[in-house]
């Protein structure tokens, strides 16, 4: 695969012709210049390249390195972030007293800037403006055309650092940008030298503390360190009394989370959280590379793969990372995994998150060629089948804050649920607003079913386990999906008393926990049988 601008990575002069291309502020372009003579023009952090008096370059963990200039008496700025490639990664401009712009790398050749003290908003007041940077893959001009506003922040000192602040509308966010603002503060904080930070603000939502855990390190008082990246053991998803180490973080750090949203409440949150930002690669066009300890997150176009651990010989569903040993040396298997297993491997990176093989489906991608015929008709979708439903709202309603139960059973008779012909992922929500779920799912169910039958009971395809993992693979896509929905219904509409809603919650909790006591088994015995599934094309 070739580099972002369709050459090869490495070749003499290319950072510089790049850099040189940007919009680079003049303090960083004299200094880039500068190392760029040395002759390190592929990596300035090669040996021999020397910054200026009052600058320096740091490591960042993966072969790429942070230029910081050193003011007496102040800590460190942050001012770029290269990979080892060359390519630029963050931008930072200060001016006196603070932050004057930031510009951060997404997914997919996309930007995010951050403009310090450019918005207000009606509860925290004077605000950060987050934009977001379309059809670039080198930082330009402040304010250039393709430039969208998609959220806010309350307004921070970014020299000084001390709490992580809420997002207006993360919904909103493009993919990555939530994650890449989140590692630039975690960047800031370690170079200032504060080993702890708190949420501060009205949102603590179990998706924001998956997004911290992959920048920070959690870690509640007296209790130690908890694991990084967190992770959910296979099969979390029919698990309803979760009280892992990391479920009882989680649930802490949510905890009333619904209720101040209603208040509008900056409240301080209880769990802290230590900096441990992750460094990027960027090795191809439309591949985005996480490292930290190892490889970590890969972005495929703008869809995420994250690093999923063996399990007891189980491999936990979803787009994920795995270990593997390809031709006697590991290895990092980046793909879809399902019912315990690998199941479409899209690429194979070294440690170092190098690309060693690369089979992306064609037309998947926005830089790939041979983008699918647009004269084929599109593939048709297929609704589940109705006893997918009580199960599916009844365990996403017992497994959330109950102020969140009532607008998710409200969903129950509404909510599109189909299958569809997806290519990256397991599921994704639709632009019309249902949820799809990937239809070549079933063939892989019924093939290892009828490899178990034959094997016997106990084998790998178990009728009774596949089942159960079945389900549970279902329910850990579509969960984060149909939180999604409720929460967006949720603050449509307003409401007045937050303990009388989580009263309510709390009931229709028991009652859905009776309902899913009934309909589990009946599912179970179906898809077993074979049935509950899309026909599955010969």
């Amino acid at each position: 695969m070739s580099g972002p601008d369709g050459g090869n990575h490495g070749a003499a002069g290319d950072t510089a012709r790049r850099l040189a291309r940007s919009s680079l502020p003049p303090a960083v372009a004299e200094v880039l210049k500068t190392l760029s003579g040395t002759g390190a023009t592929a990596n300035p952090a090669a040996p021999g390249a020397v910054p200026p008096q009052g600058w320096r370059m740091e490591a960042d963990g993966a072969g790429g390195f942070l230029l910081l200039e050193e003011p007496a008496g102040a800590p460190p700025r942050l001012w770029a972030a290269l990979d080892r490639f060359g390519w630029l990664h963050a931008l930072l401009d200060w001016k006196d007293g603070g932050l004057g712009h930031a510009w951060l790398r997404l997914p997919g050749g996309e930007g995010l800037e951050i403009h310090p003290g450019a918005g207000r908003h009606p509860l925290w007041g004077r605000s950060d403006k987050l934009c977001h940077i379309t059809g670039r893959h080198i930082t330009g001009t402040p304010g250039a055309s393709r430039s969208r506003t998609v959220g806010l922040l309350p307004a921070l000192p970014y020299h000084r650092l001390e709490t992580l602040p809420p997002f207006d509308r993360p919904g909103d966010l493009p993919a990555g940008a939530g994650g890449a603002v989140l590692n630039l503060l975690a960047r800031l904080l370690r170079l200032q030298g504060r080993p702890m930070a708190h949420y501060r603000g009205p949102y603590p939502t179990a998706a924001l503390f998956a997004s911290l855990s992959r920048c920070f390190r959690p870690a509640l008082p007296g209790a130690g360190q908890a694991p990084s990246p967190i992770e959910e053991p296979y099969g979390a998803a029919l698990s309803i009394e979760d009280q892992s180490p990391e479920a009882q973080l989680r649930t802490r750090f949510s905890h009333d989370g619904t209720t101040l949203a209603f208040r509008g409440e900056m409240a301080a949150n209880p769990i802290a959280w230590e900096p441990a930002p992750f460094a990027q690669l960027l090795p191809a066009a439309d591949v985005l590379v996480h490292l930290r300890d190892g490889v970590e997150t890969v972005w495929i176009g703008r869809k995420a793969f994250r690093f999923r651990p063996w399990r007891n010989g189980l491999l936990a569903a979803g787009a994920g990372i795995w270990s593997e040993t390809v031709e006697g040396a590991p290895a990092h298997g980046v793909g879809l995994a399902m019912l315990g297993r690998p199941w479409r491997r899209f690429l194979l990176l070294g440690h170092d998150g190098a690309i060693r093989q690369a089979e992306v489906p064609p037309g998947t991608l926005p830089n790939q060629p041979n983008p699918p015929n647009p004269a084929l008709p599109p593939r048709p979708l297929a609704p589940l089948a109705d006893l997918w439903r009580p199960v599916i709202f009844c365990w996403c309603a017992v497994d959330a804050v109950p102020a969140l139960a009532p607008a998710i059973l409200a969903l129950e008779p509404t909510l599109p649920l189909q299958w569809a012909p997806l290519e990256l992922c397991l599921a994704e929500a639709s632009t019309e607003g249902g949820l799809l779920l990937n239809a070549a799912m079933a063939g892989r169910f019924l093939a290892l079913q009828s490899a178990g039958e034959k094997e016997g009971a106990g084998g790998a395809g178990d009728p009774g386990a596949l089942a159960t993992m079945m389900i549970s693979d279902v329910l850990g896509e579509l969960a984060p999906l149909v939180r999604g929905a409720a929460q967006r219904k949720l603050a449509l509409e307003p409401q007045s008393d937050p303990g009388r809603l989580m009263e309510q919650g709390v009931r229709m909790q028991a009652g859905a926990r009776t309902r899913l006591e009934r309909s589990l088994p009946a599912l179970a015995a179906a898809l077993r049988r074979g049935e509950v599934l899309p026909p599955v094309p010969r």
